[in-house]
Parts: C-alpha cells; structure tokens; sequence
C-alpha cells in the first residue's frame, strides 16, 4: 500500500492525471514479483479493463519511468520488463524461462566504477545481473 500511496503522491504533485488505467497499471505492477513486460502487464490489465489499449500501456509506463516510480530492466535480447520496487538491488535471470529475482547484498552496493569507465562516462546508476538456470527449470531438465 505504500507504494500505491507514494505512487498518488508523486503523481498528483506533478500533475499527472490519475485515470483508472493508470492506477490499475502501477497497482499490478506494484503487486507483481515476476517483473512483467509490457506485454504481461497488458495482459493482466486488460481482464480489468477490456478496452485498454497497448499503447496506454507503453505510454503509462514510460511517464512512470521518467518520474522514478518504475525501473525498467533490459537484460538479454529480450523485450523489457518493469517493476516498481525502485530501491537499489540486482538481479538473477533464469536463462531457460526467464524468471527474474531481486537480489540484495550489502557487498553489491559497495562495488566501485573503474577510474577508465569514469574517465569516459558519468554514471549515473548500475546494475549487476547474475544469469542461471532457477531451481524449477533444473529439476525439469533433471526429470
């Protein structure tokens, strides 16, 4: 519910509409744990709101990207996914299934930038992924 009530906050005072598709975007989003791409969040949605269209969709998460509500994670050749825990962790991605899961470690956060990346970037986030295989997709492999 925190999330839900920062979400209202933040988009009230940057005067941001609150439609009901937009509230029903951030609630899902901020429910899930299975880092939904566009199109799984689509998905869901739309069994609330039959007539939501993808492209409310992208645009909703695009202007909740741009005001730090949600992370968008590219990880891979494959399409983004989203979620809206927007605190400083990593992940681990199954490589079968693509599964993602949060990763917190203390020793992560203390990870410096080489001298040569800051010579020639101003960084201004970073993230570590750890790719696998996840416990189900080997004990299907295994079976």
């Amino acid at each position: 519910m925190e999330l839900i009530d920062s979400f209202i906050e933040k988009a009230k005072h940057a005067g941001l509409k609150l439609t009901p598709q937009r509230m029903m975007i951030f609630k899902i989003l901020a429910e899930s744990q299975d880092h939904p791409s566009a199109e799984m969040l689509y998905r869901k949605v739309q069994k609330l709101h039959p007539t939501i269209s993808m492209n409310t969709v992208y645009q909703t998460l695009n202007v909740l990207k741009m005001m730090g509500l949600v992370t968008r994670i590219d990880l891979d050749d494959k399409s983004a996914r989203f979620e809206a825990n927007v605190e400083t962790h990593h992940h681990a991605v199954c490589r079968s299934c693509g599964k993602i899961e949060d990763v917190y470690d203390e020793h992560l956060k203390k990870i410096a930038v080489p001298k040569e990346i800051k010579k020639k970037f101003r960084i201004t986030d970073h993230s570590i992924a750890f790719y696998g295989v996840c416990n189900d997709c080997r004990e299907k492999e295994n079976s």
